[in-house]
């Protein structure tokens, strides 16, 4: 089959892993909206806190990762020099780690391309999609819909929201009224 990463065939058993991963961050987000998460912009160190996580800064973390500290608590280490749309994806990227069963089986740290290993993308791009709903939460955004569409006022959305440009895109298409898409590349270091 196609998915083949040990963490995220038992997530998703006999569904699509994409939608499964999706639907539990909505959940997430909608329980953590009952317990007083608001927004736009939806603060992940806020939604970090009504899960009972400690998020920490140490300038030693690449990026972010996820440390267990018991059957219920996590610790989520970012570092602090990142830029702040950054540090929220990432605080959010660490939350989504916690939707998988074996969330508490070792630390979980953001890895960079070339240490990844053969399936370790899906991984990483499911946490990414949980990431994003769970900065831009489905239903939250319907005027987002009705925004111009140019460039200029996509970007001016993404500063008020401090999201990346690539998630406040991907919400763009799902929500707008009209056809378009958006697509991304990056060249491969290796075949250069």
């Amino acid at each position: 089959t196609f998915w083949t990463h040990k963490s995220v065939v038992p997530l998703a058993q006999e569904n699509d892993p994409v939608d499964e991963i999706v639907k539990r961050a909505h959940d997430l987000a909608l329980k953590a909206a009952e317990n007083g998460w608001t927004g736009p912009p939806f603060d992940p160190f806020q939604l970090a806190e009504i899960l009972g996580f400690s998020v920490l800064p140490r300038e030693a973390v690449r990026d972010a990762r996820l440390v267990p500290e018991s059957r219920q608590r996590f610790r989520i280490e970012y570092n602090p020099n990142q830029s702040k749309s950054r540090i929220r994806f990432s605080i959010c990227h660490e939350i989504a780690h916690t939707l998988f069963p074996d969330c508490r089986d070792r630390i979980r740290n953001r890895l960079a391309k070339d240490e990844m290993g053969h399936d370790d993308w899906q991984l990483e791009m499911l946490c990414n999609r949980a990431a994003a709903e769970l900065l831009m939460p489905t239903g939250s955004f319907a005027n987002l819909a009705e925004s111009e569409l140019s460039i200029t006022r996509l970007l001016e959305v993404r500063d008020e929201l401090s999201v990346s440009i690539e998630a406040l895109l991907l919400r763009f298409v799902k929500l707008a009224n009209l056809a378009c898409a958006v697509f991304s590349v990056s060249q491969d270091e290796r075949s250069s």
